[in-house]
């Protein structure tokens, strides 16, 4: 598996447009400022709802499979075809692996 680069941030921003989860995001993101950590759970329970009812979407489907290939450095029909253990261990490691958690936290913190 690779680390995410900069060019898999376009994937990534295709992927969010096509799912419709910008305004999750942004709820998110304004969620750093100072509401419960129950709150926040519920907001990150609702984006990744609403990410895997837009992927349920053909188009945004390939649009999922697609982003997940650069970083696992595999096709995107392998990564349509992985078993559900797999997947979730890989999802693991590409988030350790680039300290996503820290990544967003500071990402969301920047004030337009």
């Amino acid at each position: 598996m690779r680390k995410l680069i900069t060019k898999d941030i376009p994937a990534f921003a295709r992927l969010i447009q096509k799912t419709g989860a910008r305004e999750k995001l942004k709820e998110l993101a304004r969620d750093k400022t100072g509401h419960p950590a129950e709150e926040a759970w519920d907001i990150g329970f609702d984006l990744l709802a609403d990410l895997l009812f837009s992927i349920s979407e053909p188009e945004n489907e390939a649009a999922a499979y697609a982003f997940l290939a650069g970083p696992f450095e595999m096709d995107a029909s392998i990564v349509a075809n992985l078993p559900l253990d797999e997947l979730v261990g890989l999802l693991k490691r590409l988030a350790e692996e680039n300290n996503l958690g820290p990544f967003f936290a500071s990402a969301f913190s920047v004030k337009a």
